[in-house]
Order: C-alpha cells, then sequence, then structure tokens
C-alpha cells in the first residue's frame, strides 16, 4: 500500500525560483495557490477586479499536495458534535453547506471539461465498537432527520 498522496506524484520536484516583487498592481492578492485559492480565484475570475495569487511554492504542493481527494458531507460525527455545540439549525446548515459544495465542484468539473477522474460514489462509515456504533446510529437519526436516504449495512465478520 502506498502512503503518499497521488497529487505529490505529478508534483514538479525541480526548485523554482521565484520571482520578487517591489510593487504589485492587482486589487486582490490571494496568499497561497492551493485549493482554497485558486478556488478563490476561480469565483473572482469574471469581476472586474485584477486578481493575483501568490505562493511560496508551486500551485498546489502545500496542503492540497497532501489531501486524499476525497469529496464527502460525512466527516465522522460531525452533525452530532455540531448539534451539541451549536444547535440543530447550525448542524443542518453545515450540512446543506457541505451538499451545495459538492454540487458547485461537480457543476465546475462539468462546465470546464475538467478531467480528473470524479466518480460519485456512495459514503460508508463503520465501527466495530458499541461505543462507537451508538454514535453512529446517532448521526443516522440526525442525517434522516435531514431528509438523507441511509442504509444500514450489518456484519459480524472481522
Amino acid at each position: 500500500m502506498n502512503h503518499y498522496s497521488i497529487w505529490e506524484e505529478y508534483l514538479n520536484k525541480e526548485k523554482v525560483n521565484l520571482p520578487r516583487f517591489n510593487h504589485l498592481d492587482t486589487d486582490i492578492l490571494l496568499i497561497g495557490a492551493g485549493i482554497t485559492g485558486i478556488t478563490t480565484a476561480y469565483f473572482l475570475k469574471d469581476t472586474p477586479y485584477k486578481i493575483t495569487i501568490i505562493d511560496k511554492s508551486q500551485v498546489g504542493s502545500g496542503t492540497t499536495a497532501k489531501t486524499t481527494a476525497k469529496i464527502s458531507y460525512l466527516q465522522q460525527a460531525i452533525y452530532q458534535k455540531l448539534t451539541k455545540m451549536h444547535g440543530s439549525e447550525i448542524a443542518k446548515k453545515y450540512y446543506q453547506s457541505q451538499k451545495e459544495a459538492i454540487d458547485i465542484i461537480t457543476n465546475i468539473i462539468k462546465e470546464n471539461n475538467i478531467d480528473c477522474n470524479l466518480e460519485r460514489t456512495k459514503s460508508i462509515l463503520f465501527a466495530n465498537e458499541e461505543k462507537n456504533i451508538k454514535k453512529l446510529k446517532k448521526e443516522k437519526e440526525i442525517l434522516s432527520s435531514y431528509g438523507e436516504k441511509i442504509k444500514d449495512y450489518h456484519s459480524n465478520t472481522i
């Protein structure tokens, strides 16, 4: 099993000499050319502003290069935590934002014919300890209340 990000495989390993700027004529300066900086620039591209992105290294070579590239609205038992800390309305808004973000990313890929092997698959959470099984059941209840259709799969195998 490989223990590296697929993104890192495609990075240019050669040292890059970056230019230094004494004066930069720009309206909006984005610092960081990872997924967040590039996405922000994408949404600003049709504005009348001059947009500049700078990074200390190559595009996508920092934190972004170490990600799995998985896009999911499921992050462990996040909805229970959010409900407990901020209430059910905030938890639901977070859920909706995650689902909307997935749709936005999918649409950007389709509209721009980006060949990136995007594949929508089913999300699966699993647990093998009773306390974690209880957490998953509670998470299912919360997600079901949002209208999410969730199947239970049970297995006694190891």
